[in-house]
């Protein structure tokens, strides 16, 4: 089984095609489920202003915003090949408060 890591960006196949994906689930999750949660990467240069949107920073090939509000459950089936090395703790940090702002918790 392929190895998954919180933070990775992830082709994803989807009834649109390959769309991005970045790994939000814990490690524990990962390596123990066929599925992790992701949030959908969009490339849009046009997103909504709100805080559970969040920026990417230059991470290899992928440029664009993590959608914080669109947590999916993914089947590792479905994970076709890694878009990027894991993200930095610094930017783990900001994808966590976008989903805090997402979720509305406390």
């Amino acid at each position: 089984m392929t190895t998954v890591n919180r933070g990775e960006v992830w082709w994803v196949e989807t009834d649109y095609g390959e769309k991005p994906y970045l790994v939000v689930s814990n490690m524990h999750r990962n390596r123990n489920l066929d599925t992790v949660l992701a949030a959908r990467v969009t490339t849009s240069s046009n997103p909504p202003d709100i805080d559970s949107i969040v920026p990417i920073e230059h991470q290899g090939t992928i440029v664009g915003r993590v959608l914080c509000d669109e947590v999916v459950l993914v089947s590792k089936g479905d994970m076709k090949r890694r878009a990027s090395n894991a993200f930095t703790p610094r930017q783990m940090h900001e994808v966590c408060r976008g989903l805090n702002a997402a979720l509305g918790c406390p």
